[in-house]
């Protein structure tokens, strides 16, 4: 298939670009830039763009004031004589090469292609020469490498007809025959001139009275799009907070068991104690002259039964009085509490002559092997939402710099009311907290035993009250201010 620009569609393109560059530039610097890059890009690894001088017959560079050359020499004074495009296979072996009018920087073995850019009049006089080389290990000049070089050379030739006009005219500006434009040998009117030299641009539609409103305008253009890119981008958090507290865990509440009194408490805060280690005991008036009573009238009826061993009624007494003897002694051993397991006495609530009712807590041993942890009461609603392993902050009060970022390890399946949270926090947090609404309880490890602030450690005490939060979902600033286009 013969080559066309129908065919090659990607450098129709790129010239039809370079093209409209270069009709925009009236300075031949700038359109030769344009013709050469375009050719280095698309046709050869060197381009030069020399323009001809009818005049003296010289050839040009307007990037290189030292190039000026004959224009019959070379392959270039070739493609000038016959108006045509000169190829070389191997420079050097063409008689008709001349490396300095050619390629000054080439070694003589590239290859060489001269385009004689012919002007659009009748007269078809050259206005320029394109040369575009191709190092020697490269493919010789092909079909379409000579269409693409034909292509660009008749699509400058409008646009030198343009410059070469430009020309005359700025060089009849300088001619004046005569002093005056009355004067019939002065070709061009002055106005005219002037319009020309002056540019073609119509300039700007608004006429900006101070500097400072464009760039006030500017400014203001960059922060609406700068706030659009913000509400649309960047994402915020909700999050689900409610009160939490810090829980000691492996922690034994030692209670009375019936309605006593404090006789003495063997054990102080911090004390180790061992599994069966005396800690209270506690006195029952009625027990204790229960077991008087009891002890005086079994002495008696044992007495009766040693001087008659046969009186069957001192037998049946003696038998009552030692089994409510022994149940009055079991009474009273139930007031010597005692150490359920070993532990550390934490919280010694008991004190001597102290009046105790049946469930009253003594005191509290906590097991060496302490497993602290934060106990959150969260917004029932947000319970779907709440997961295992989801990232919990807890803030304790009156500590505002010690926030603890944890996980959450267990979540309580129900969401439960006011009264069963209390209940699950125990009688001695639930009497002074209020909780409104339904809740979900949800647990985190606390890494250690103590926190920082303020550049000092302190220790986690049962109870200590906070704040929790967990983050449940994000959403755009945009979507956060108007919720209607989370439905969109």
């Amino acid at each position: 298939m013969a080559w066309t620009l129908e065919t090659d569609p990607d450098y129709a393109r790129a010239m039809l670009v370079a093209l409209r560059a270069a009709a925009a530039a009236d300075d031949p610097n700038d359109l030769t830039r344009i013709v050469e890059e375009l050719a280095m890009d698309w046709i050869g690894d060197r381009a030069f763009l020399r323009f001809h001088d009818s005049d003296d017959g010289t050839l040009w560079s307007a990037v290189d004031d030292k190039y000026e050359v004959d224009a019959t020499r070379g392959l270039a004074g070739a493609a000038l004589l016959g108006r045509e495009l000169v190829t070389a296979p191997r420079a050097e072996q063409d008689p008709a090469y001349a490396a300095c009018v050619d390629d000054p920087r080439g070694a003589g073995d590239e290859r060489v292609a001269a385009m004689a850019v012919a002007a659009a009049a009748p007269d078809r006089s050259a206005h320029a020469v394109l040369i575009v080389i191709r190092e020697a290990a490269r493919e010789r000049f092909d079909a379409r490498a000579r269409g693409r070089l034909t292509a660009l050379g008749h699509g400058l030739s409008p646009i030198l007809d343009r410059l070469a006009l430009a020309a005359v005219l700025d060089a009849g500006a300088t001619l004046e025959v005569g002093g005056e434009d009355s004067d019939p040998a002065y070709l061009y009117r002055a106005e005219a001139l002037e319009a020309y030299r002056g540019g073609h641009s119509q300039g700007p539609v608004l006429r900006l009275a101070s500097p400072w409103l464009g760039v006030v305008y500017r400014v203001v253009v960059g922060l609406v799009v700068a706030t659009l890119a913000y509400l649309c981008l960047v994402d915020v958090g909700e999050y689900s907070s409610g009160p939490a507290l810090v829980r000691l865990g492996g922690r034994t509440q030692i209670t009375a068991l019936t309605d006593a009194s404090v006789v003495e408490v063997f054990v102080a805060p911090n004390d180790r104690v061992e599994a069966g280690q005396q800690l209270v005991r506690l006195h029952d008036v009625d027990d204790a002259a229960d077991s008087e009573r009891l002890e005086r009238e079994f002495e008696l009826q044992l007495r009766n039964l040693l001087r008659d061993p046969g009186d069957v009624a001192a037998q049946r007494a003696v038998t009552t009085l030692r089994a409510e003897r022994e149940r009055t002694a079991w009474r009273l051993r139930e007031h010597l509490i005692r150490a359920p397991a070993a532990g550390v006495i934490r919280d010694v609530r008991a004190r001597p002559g102290q009046a105790l009712a049946a469930g009253e807590v003594l005191l509290t041993i906590a097991s060496e092997q302490t497993q602290p942890h934060v106990l959150a009461l969260l917004p029932g609603d947000d319970r779907p939402r709440i997961e295992v392993g989801m990232p919990l902050v807890f803030e304790i009060d009156g500590y505002r710099d010690a926030d603890r970022a944890l996980r959450v390890d267990h979540v309580y399946e129900d969401v439960v009311g006011p009264s069963e949270a209390l209940r699950v926090l125990g009688p001695e947090v639930a009497d002074d907290m209020s909780i409104t609404g339904p809740v979900v309880l949800v647990r985190a490890a606390l890494p250690s035993e103590d926190f920082e602030s303020k550049a000092a450690r302190f220790r986690y005490h049962d109870g200590m009250r906070g704040r929790a939060e967990i983050q449940v979902r994000t959403t755009s600033v945009l979507e956060a201010l108007i919720p209607s286009l989370e439905e969109i």
